[in-house]
């Protein structure tokens, strides 16, 4: 038996450390109220450290505009390697833009297509022959009709909304009509960019756009502050035509923010107290149990409360970050495979870990925090 199912819980809560690749993160997701300027139709720098919470928050940022079906539009552009030339972030962005039209097409039903001119398919159907990732799914779904291997699919990208099979079938059968009357080739890249985002706001009812650029520290050639704007420079440079365009760049960088850089636009630091980290166990322990617990308190023994402030308080001041105490909160959890927590459990892991973490406490700080 897994350990947390003696817990009752129907999930491990803490297994990812990776908000992009975890399944459960919106049951979850906590955004730190501290959220200057992110939502405003501004363009904006967003500093955190890795772990700091900057996919997660893109993420959430992203759902928010999912629920809007269609009224806010965000792009996340998550580059697969380091952009070097500036079509290279265009390409990328264009993959997630038809991947967009898709979705709004498919919510915006019948009265949407029909709005849609010769031109507009045209389009469309070269975009979505180019760049639509998961295209084959779909042309195998249309031959086949593997309705359950589709839904699967599709609740990655909507999973509070899926449409009944006999609208989902109406849909494809008009997109296949698109890709077949694609044109041979679609504009230059960036003007592709530019006519896409100009079909949803004339036909398919967008009134806001933002591009949300982040992963930049998954790379070592762009890992630190004044490489991740180095690597984006060239699209800054672009910036007042995008805003003439009603386009707004939000851009989750690594921090801390460089010191006596000169910073090309306003920029907010993710900022995480003590109780919004408290905050952030606490959710996810209601989520795995389906609500019956909200603290670890409840698999602890008697005498031990307040765990996840404990364990908070365990963190090195400069490695207060939501991924550092998901990561402590496994290790404890990992040492008592299912039995009741204890502060025993949580000064072994202390001990275990903390050579790791010995350059942020500094010498003089290691003894004291390894001990309840």
């Amino acid at each position: 038996m897994q350990w947390y199912r003696r817990y009752g819980w129907v999930y491990n809560p803490f297994a990812h450390l990776d908000a992009a690749k975890d399944p459960h993160l919106l049951e979850y997701l906590y955004l730190p109220p501290a959220l200057y300027g992110v939502k405003d139709e501004t363009s904006l720098l967003v500093f955190a450290p890795a772990g700091g919470g900057k996919t997660a928050l893109r993420i959430g940022l992203e759902r928010e505009a999912l629920m809007e079906q269609g009224v806010t539009i965000v792009l996340p552009v998550v580059p697969e390697r380091p952009w070097e030339t500036l079509d290279h972030f265009y390409e990328d962005a264009l993959r997630v833009l038809a991947r967009r039209l898709w979705l709004q097409a498919l919510w915006g039903g019948e009265a949407t297509w029909r709005a849609l001119t010769a031109t507009d398919l045209a389009f469309l159907g070269g975009l979505w022959h180019a760049y639509l990732p998961f295209r084959p799914l779909l042309e195998a779904w249309v031959r086949n009709r593997q309705w359950e291997t589709l839904e699967r699919h599709l609740q990655l990208l909507i999973p509070s909304w899926m449409p009944v099979p006999e609208q989902l079938e109406g849909f494809l059968s008009w997109y296949r009509k698109a890709l077949e009357g694609a044109s041979g080739r679609i504009p230059a890249i960036r003007q592709a960019l530019w006519d896409g985002l100009a079909l949803l706001r004339a036909r398919m009812g967008a009134q806001r756009f933002f591009v949300y650029v982040d992963g930049l520290d998954a790379f070592p050639e762009t890992r630190t502050p004044q490489a991740a704007l180095a690597q984006l420079r060239p699209v800054l440079e672009h910036l007042g035509e995008w805003e003439a365009r009603g386009v707004y760049l939000k851009a989750f960088l690594p921090g801390p923010v460089p010191e006596g850089a000169h910073l090309p636009l306003d920029f907010v630091e993710l900022a995480w107290g003590e109780e919004d980290l408290i905050r952030i166990l606490q959710l996810r322990v209601r989520a795995a149990s389906r609500g019956v617990m909200t603290s670890l308190d409840a698999v602890a023994v008697p005498g031990f409360r307040e765990v996840e402030r404990y364990l908070v308080q365990r963190l090195p001041p400069k490695r207060a970050w939501p991924r550092e105490l998901i990561y402590l909160t496994r290790c404890l959890l990992e040492q008592a495979q299912g039995r009741r927590l204890r502060p025993e459990y949580l000064n072994q892991v202390m001990r275990e870990i903390m050579f790791a973490w010995i350059p942020a406490y500094g010498p003089e700080g290691f003894g004291v925090q390894a001990t309840l």
